[in-house]
């Protein structure tokens, strides 16, 4: 169902007290059940991000349609199909010239989707049961992972190294990776943690069993851009690298997620369990 401003008309059924500037309507496109839709996110731009059942993503430019509906359904792209992802949560960062979706999918598959790379799988121990961006003490973005099983991993995405196939000039870098390095260099590796504590290689030793969360991380099948919609990849395609996820501590991820619960107002079960 899809809200637009235009006048409820005389035969639409009321439920309830509306507002009348309002009326409720219902895309075909959706009832396919090929394209069940399971997750919706929005970016900095306007846009909308559908994610359905069987691992397509789509986009629309909400600013284009809010004249009328009639209209949607033109505007609606294909940019990605996972094939081996069943999408259940999209989360997107949005941050200068760099726009990436984290698709959390069933089976406890996660895919990491960026417009000019190969898109990652990454294959934990347990289900997710939510993902939530957070900024961390010294400024850096991070995803929260929230497993089934009570574990809580995060990854700093600052710190993704995400392929770059613009031309540059010779012996210049590009205004991006100019105002990362020297972002980056401000930083140890004392402070590129999660608490501001050690550095992770002092800390995070791969044997123990809290930060075996990750069974693997692999480049899914190409995607598959359409209309236009994604800059076509060029003959070599490399993966999101660096996809490093590390433990939360559970006294430190209580605060955190206390933050975040009050922040998008989440409710509890009495299971304990984010809703």
């Amino acid at each position: 169902l899809i809200c637009d401003g235009v006048p409820r008309t005389s035969g639409a059924p009321e439920i309830g007290p509306v507002d009348k500037r309002w009326a409720l309507k219902t895309l075909p496109w959706f009832e396919d059940p090929n394209k069940k839709v399971t997750a919706l996110a929005f970016d900095g731009d306007g846009v909308l991000y559908i994610g359905t059942l069987d691992g397509h993503i789509y986009e629309v430019n909400v600013a284009r349609v809010m004249e009328g509906l009639p209209g949607f359904e033109n505007e609606l792209k294909l940019i990605f199909h996972l094939h081996e992802l069943r999408i259940i949560q999209i989360v997107v960062w949005h941050r200068e010239n760099v726009k990436m979706m984290l698709c959390n999918g069933d089976n406890c598959k996660l895919a990491i989707v960026h417009a000019n790379a190969v898109p990652v799988l990454v294959t934990f121990l347990a289900n997710i049961s939510h993902l939530e961006l957070f900024t961390n003490t010294v400024g850096l973005s991070c995803l929260l992972v929230c497993l089934e099983n009570n574990s809580n991993v995060y990854c700093v995405l600052d710190d993704l190294e995400i392929p770059n196939f613009e031309p540059e000039v010779p012996g210049k870098k590009s205004i991006f990776r100019k105002a990362r390095d020297n972002f980056m260099s401000k930083f140890s590796d004392e402070k590129m943690n999660f608490f501001n504590r050690k550095g992770n290689k002092d800390t995070i030793n791969p044997n123990e069993k809290r930060s075996i969360s990750v069974v693997s991380s692999t480049s899914l099948p190409s995607s598959l851009p359409t209309n236009g919609s994604v800059s076509p990849l060029p003959p070599k395609q490399y993966p999101i690298s660096n996809v490093k996820f590390m433990p939360v501590e559970e006294v430190h991820c209580r605060g955190l997620l206390r933050r975040i619960c009050g922040k998008n107002q989440f409710s509890r079960h009495v299971n304990n369990k984010l809703d």
